[in-house]
């Protein structure tokens, strides 16, 4: 369906005859630049002024009480302070003697190495001889 040109050249969102941004159409970026720059200058003012509070008194303000009753008023009975008792002296016992420490057994003495005989030269070829010997018959 195709809209008529007459129709699309007068169309408006706005239903009013005389719609309020029709008034500001052609005035638009000058005024929200300066409604943005008042409400910034607004903002500034109120965040930057500085407010005294008043001291407040640390100690409240005494008030007066004053009681009546009908009843008498028995005086308070007096405060009977307890007797000063001295605190009884512990019979002194000696200390208990202490045990003597045992000695520390003394270490025995490390036994000397043994000594090796040196050997004997002939002997060692004799053996070294019959070694050889046996060695390729087995």
């Amino acid at each position: 369906m195709r809209v008529q040109a007459k129709i699309a050249d007068s169309f408006s969102p706005y239903l009013d005859r005389a719609p309020f941004f029709d008034v500001l159409e052609g005035k638009s970026l000058p005024l929200a630049a300066a409604s943005a720059l008042l409400l910034h200058t607004v903002f500034f003012i109120i965040l930057s002024m500085t407010i005294v509070l008043p001291q407040r008194d640390l100690e409240p303000e005494v008030i007066p009480v004053r009681i009546v009753t009908a009843q008498s008023v028995k005086p308070a009975p007096e405060k009977i302070e307890p007797a000063q008792i001295e605190p009884a002296q512990a019979a002194i016992t000696p200390a208990a003697p202490s045990p003597k420490p045992k000695p520390k057994p003394v270490p025995a003495p490390a036994p000397p190495p043994p000594v090796l005989p040196e050997p004997i030269p002939e002997l060692a070829q004799e053996l070294a001889q019959e070694l050889a010997q046996k060695s390729p018959q087995n």
